[in-house]
C-alpha cells in the first residue's frame, strides 16, 4: 500500500475523535426535552404561551370552501385556526354554504388548515390587519387513490355536532392556556366536556393542562379519552406522545409520533418531537431526517438548529454542523446561545483547518 493510501486510511487524531463529543456536550445543555414544562393540547403549541401575535383589537376571519372546477360549497371541512408560533387558537367546520369563520382575533399572522376525508389538505397563510379578513377563499381537490385518504375519516362524527356553547368554552380554555392559566383552562375545558361529553378536542386540550401542571395521571387519561372518542385526532396522538417522552417512555412515545405524522405529516411539531425522540434513544440518523423535515416547515426555531448541529455532531458530519452552525448566528444572533454557538463554529474551523479535512475518515 502506497504511503498516499495509508495517509487517507489513518485514524484522526484523539482531538478529532473528542470533537463531536464535545461539541454534543455543550448543545445537549442548551435543549430542554419537548413538553416537560407543557404540552401541546388538540393542534397546541408546547411549552407556548403567546400566540406571536402583535397589534390591538379583535378582528374577525371569514371565507369559504369550493370544490376544485365545479366551484361548489363544500360543507364539513374541519378548519384550524393556528397562531404564528404553532398555538391551535380554534377550530370550525364549514356549513352548507361552505362557510366557516373565526372572531375576536388579535392582529397578527395565522394559518388555516383546512380537511375534509374526501378532498386533499390545504393550507392558507392570513395576515390579519385592523378590519379582518373577510374574503378567504379555498379550493380543494378530491383525493385521487386510497393512498391519499387517511386512515379513517378525517371529521368524525363529533367534530360535526359540536354545541355551539360548548365550542364557546372550548375557544376560552385555549385562549387561556395561550396566556399561560392552565387551571382557568382546564374550568373551561371541563365545562365543554360537561355540555357535549364526545368532544375529543376539549379532552386533548384538557390532557395539555393538566400536563402543564405536572399532572401526568389525569393528563394521560384525558389524552386516552380523547383517542378512545376519535383515534384519528393527532394533537391527542401528539399530546400522548410528549406525556411518554418526559416519562422516558420513548418506544411509545415513537408509536404515537409516527401515527401523528401519518395523520398530519406538515405538522412541525411532530417531527421535531420524533427528532428528539430519536436523539435521545441514539438513533442519529432518524433523528437528522426528522428535524430537517420540522426545519423545513418551521425554520424559526433556535432550538430545533441547536438541536440539529448536535445530531449533525454526533455523526461526526462537521461540514454540515458547521453550515448549520453559520445559519443558526445568521437567524439568532441576538439568541442566548449565540455566544457559546460561535464559540464552537470558530473551534471547528480551528480543527478542519488543522487535519485539513472536515470529515473524519472511516476505517474499512
Amino acid at each position: 500500500m502506497s504511503s498516499a493510501s495509508r495517509a487517507v486510511l489513518r485514524s484522526p487524531p484523539p482531538e478529532s475523535r473528542k470533537f463531536a463529543g464535545q461539541l454534543s456536550i455543550l448543545f445537549a445543555a442548551c435543549l430542554i426535552l419537548w413538553g416537560t414544562a407543557s404540552a401541546p393540547g388538540q393542534g397546541g403549541s408546547a411549552g407556548s404561551t403567546s400566540s406571536g401575535n402583535r397589534g390591538t383589537g379583535v378582528q374577525p376571519v371569514e371565507g369559504r370552501v369550493l370544490t376544485e372546477g365545479q366551484h361548489l360549497p363544500l360543507h364539513g371541512v374541519r378548519v384550524t385556526l393556528t397562531g404564528f408560533k404553532g398555538a391551535e387558537r380554534s377550530t370550525a367546520v364549514t356549513d352548507h354554504s361552505g362557510t366557516f369563520s373565526f372572531s375576536n382575533l388579535p392582529v397578527g399572522q395565522y394559518t388555516l388548515t383546512f380537511s375534509h376525508p374526501s378532498y386533499q389538505d390545504q393550507s392558507q397563510q392570513v395576515e390579519l390587519s385592523q378590519g379582518g379578513q373577510r374574503d378567504v377563499l379555498v379550493f380543494m381537490s378530491r383525493r385521487h387513490g386510497p393512498e391519499d385518504a387517511p386512515p379513517e375519516s378525517s371529521i368524525a362524527a363529533w367534530a360535526l355536532q359540536i354545541p355551539e356553547r360548548a365550542q364557546k368554552r372550548y375557544s376560552q380554555g385555549l385562549e387561556a392556556l395561550q396566556k399561560d392559566h392552565p387551571q382557568q383552562s382546564i374550568a373551561y375545558f371541563q365545562a365543554a366536556i360537561q355540555v357535549y361529553a364526545r368532544f375529543a378536542a376539549a379532552y386533548a386540550a384538557l390532557g395539555s393542562a393538566q400536563l402543564s401542571l405536572g399532572d401526568r395521571k389525569a393528563a394521560a387519561e384525558s389524552f386516552e379519552k380523547a383517542l378512545q372518542i376519535d383515534e384519528n385526532l393527532p394533537g391527542a396522538c401528539l399530546g400522548l406522545a410528549t406525556l411518554y417522552a418526559a416519562e422516558k417512555r420513548y418506544p411509545e412515545a415513537e408509536k404515537q409520533l409516527l401515527r401523528a405524522r401519518m395523520l398530519k405529516p406538515d405538522d412541525w411539531r411532530v417531527h421535531h418531537q420524533l427528532g428528539e425522540v430519536y436523539w435521545r434513544t441514539g438513533d442519529w440518523a432518524k433523528a437528522e431526517d426528522s428535524l430537517r423535515r420540522a426545519a423545513g416547515l418551521h425554520a424559526g426555531l433556535a432550538r430545533l438548529h441547536l438541536l440539529l448541529m448536535n445530531v449533525l455532531a454526533l455523526q461526526e458530519k462537521n461540514s454540515d454542523a458547521l453550515a448549520e452552525m453559520e445559519k443558526f448566528l445568521q437567524m439568532f444572533p441576538q439568541d442566548s446561545f449565540a455566544p457559546q454557538v460561535r464559540q464552537k463554529r470558530d473551534l471547528l474551523k480551528a480543527q478542519i483547518q488543522k487535519t485539513g479535512v472536515s470529515e473524519p475518515v472511516k476505517q474499512p
